[in-house]
């Protein structure tokens, strides 16, 4: 959770990533993707616990 929060604040100060190359902002928001998709898998997987 904190790397993707991290990695929103990076991009979205003051409109930083106007000024990242699209090859790095694509594998920032990859990189992004990839946390939340592991952020959801766990909270599911602990949703099924739960039940």
């Amino acid at each position: 959770m904190a790397q993707a929060n991290a990695l929103i604040d990076v991009l979205c100060v003051e409109d930083q990533y106007r000024t990242i190359d699209t090859a790095t902002l694509s594998n920032a928001l990859w990189l992004l993707s990839d946390r939340i998709t592991d952020i959801d898998h766990a909270c599911q997987q602990l949703f099924k616990e739960a039940a």
